[in-house]
């Protein structure tokens, strides 16, 4: 049974933060923003400053250009959407050897898919961003994940009222599945699943790319549990 203070009450509405500019994650696009932002921190080796920050959205926009209303802005949450994802610190700091691995595999998806899975579950962080480092949101892949080896399987509500779960207060290192139960209820009474759905969809989507993982009507699961989570009991 879930418990919840009035502290936590109030992050009801808040999903992890995962912010999405590229959806191809094995695409050209991703990869030359990936690679562009890996050789200015080499460049500069690891400073920051605000000029830095504004130099790197620079050579984005050139390489890489927006051609719509708010080129900085874009630019930005590209940036962003590779700290958050772990592929970037904050502040530029610098970046994970396994970058070095996901770049040089440019024509092997399959390759590209077990360093992508390897980066997001050893570094991810939503709350994250390229101006702020918040180290007691850790792990919010590591937490579904384990979630999800419990429960079997999971429903797209289910992932989206698990992103409203206030991390940094939590007691335990996973959820039951009637603790998920539960909580999808209280989400879905009080109109917030209704409302942050399209905004779960990114993450769900992002969970769909990783190593073992597989998304199919409306349920994730792991590969190797399939044949038991592709169909409802009744079904089978």
């Amino acid at each position: 049974m879930i418990i919840m203070s009035n502290e936590q009450s109030q992050f009801n509405e808040i999903l992890w933060n995962y912010t999405v500019a590229i959806s191809d994650l094995y695409g050209t696009k991703f990869h030359k923003i990936l690679e562009i932002c890996k050789d200015f921190i080499d460049a500069h080796e690891g400073k920051f400053n605000q000029a830095l920050y504004s130099d790197l959205q620079d050579s984005l926009q050139q390489n890489i250009p927006f051609t719509g209303n708010g080129w900085d802005a874009t630019q930005r949450k590209r940036i962003n959407q590779l700290v958050k994802l772990g592929f970037i610190f904050p502040y530029l700091r610098g970046y994970p050897k396994e970058v070095l691995d996901f770049l040089n595999s440019e024509n092997d998806i399959q390759k590209k898919k077990k360093v992508l899975s390897k980066v997001i579950h050893k570094y991810a962080n939503f709350q994250n961003t390229v101006t702020k480092n918040n180290e007691l949101w850790d792990g919010h892949v590591d937490f579904l994940i384990r979630t999800l080896k419990e429960c079997k399987v999971l429903t797209n509500y289910e992932i989206i009222a698990l992103m409203t779960y206030n991390y940094p207060l939590r007691e335990k290192e996973f959820l039951s599945h009637s603790d998920v139960v539960e909580l999808a209820e209280k989400m879905n009474s009080s109109g917030v699943l209704g409302r942050k759905y399209t905004q779960g969809v990114h993450f769900i989507n992002l969970l769909s790319k990783l190593d073992n993982i597989s998304l199919s009507n409306g349920k994730i699961y792991f590969e190797n549990n399939a044949k038991t989570c592709l169909y409802d009991e009744e079904e089978l």
